[in-house]
């Protein structure tokens, strides 16, 4: 992904926050793991230009189950829910969000394919949401 990305970082001046990492949350099929964006990018960066966005809506993520991986070939990376860390402080920050974090196993297999990617009833779900914020705003 870095490396797909890498000019756009360049031109905003953000690979600094790419290069010589050292935070790795868990090892994955072999490889050291961590999240694309630190938290230092996330507090620094990205969250004070969404602030910038009048009535922005951010839709939070909701946690992965262990044992269950829908239709996915393969289990998730055994650290992926701290990336909920990530969702926390976006929640904290940002005036206007969408909660999922508290999705119970049940709602996670009926509102996604493979704890990650929304199906219809998922999406409809999240939409709901969305326009009750908007109707509220």
């Amino acid at each position: 992904m870095l490396k797909e990305k890498k000019e756009f970082l360049i031109k905003r001046g953000w690979l600094h926050y790419f290069e010589d990492r050292k935070d790795f949350l868990c090892d994955y099929e072999g490889e050291k793991t961590l999240q694309f964006m630190s938290i230092d990018f996330l507090n620094n960066e990205i969250i004070p230009e969404l602030k910038k966005i009048n009535n922005l809506i951010y839709i939070g993520i909701n946690p992965v189950l262990h044992d269950w991986i829908g239709n996915y070939w393969r289990a998730r990376p055994s650290c992926i829910n701290l990336q909920l860390n990530q969702n926390e402080l976006m929640m904290k920050e940002l005036t206007h969000f969408i909660s999922l974090s508290d999705w119970s196993a049940q709602e996670i297999k009926l509102y996604t394919v493979d704890n990650v990617h929304y199906n219809k009833k998922g999406l409809e779900y999240i939409g709901s949401e969305v326009l009750k914020r908007m109707n509220a705003l």
